[in-house]
């Protein structure tokens, strides 16, 4: 593991080999001395690989139950849908099944929808003391502006304190969605990163020197413990 200003980062040859034999020991781990493991997965497709490698593994599946990170307010049937990939890779491979909370007519009620899936969260998840569920490990991406979950530069879901789940814009074609808000990703056991490809070097590099905490990726991992896996061609050169 190195660290760069603070940030820890694990990097290999393999990053989504590492990410998911360092998921299932954190499962197991877990699963051993609790009845169940919580965990909020993000979609777009840098995951795809690591949910497709999760679905050859033996787990005690039925002890999890996840939750969606974000989502495309889209219709159900939408090729574009977070879940949908999700379901695709992993979940509907599986031969025991997890626990899932999707909120219902999202595409037709937002509002309605947000709410459902916050009260999912203060049902399942056991809070902390702020009252704030706090699930075991939630799985971020970053995107080259430096958004996570569904939270963009500029967006106003970035000063959300009290919504757990809020309603956000972000840009063309998937304009309107719902997104974890920083209360929730902070109240996290642990915020996991997976980043790859070499278009995420500028980004990181902002993130990681420069430690540009404005970003909403930067802003969200200042929540200990956060860990960044990252591939290869993704570290950037640092002068």
């Amino acid at each position: 593991m190195k660290d760069y200003n603070y940030y820890s980062i694990i990097t290999g040859e393999d990053i989504f080999t590492l990410i998911k034999e360092a998921l299932l020991k954190k499962i197991k781990d877990h699963l051993s001395v609790n009845p169940f493991f919580t965990i909020a997965l993000s979609g777009g497709n840098t995951p795809r690989k690591l949910y497709r490698l999760l679905s050859e593994e033996k787990l005690p599946w039925e002890k999890l139950k996840i939750f969606p990170v974000d989502e495309r307010i889209l219709p159900p049937d939408s090729e574009n849908l977070n879940w949908k990939m999700i379901k695709e890779e992993l979940l509907d491979k599986l031969p025991l099944s997890p626990m899932t909370f999707y909120p219902e007519d999202l595409y037709n009620d937002p509002k309605k929808a947000s709410l459902e899936l916050e009260n999912l969260l203060k049902k399942e998840v056991s809070a902390k003391k702020d009252e704030i569920p706090a699930i075991d490990i939630i799985l971020l991406g970053v995107g080259s502006d430096g958004h996570t979950a569904s939270l963009f530069p500029g967006s106003e879901a970035l000063n959300e304190e009290k919504k757990l789940i809020t309603i956000t814009e972000g840009p063309p074609p998937f304009k309107q969605r719902i997104t974890f808000t920083f209360p929730l990703i902070r109240s996290a056991g642990e915020r996991w990163f997976l980043i790859s490809g070499k278009d995420k070097r500028e980004i990181l590099k902002k993130i990681f020197k420069e430690k540009n905490n404005i970003l909403p990726a930067a802003k969200a991992s200042t929540a200990e413990p956060s860990i960044w896996f990252v591939a290869h061609e993704s570290i950037p050169e640092f002068d």
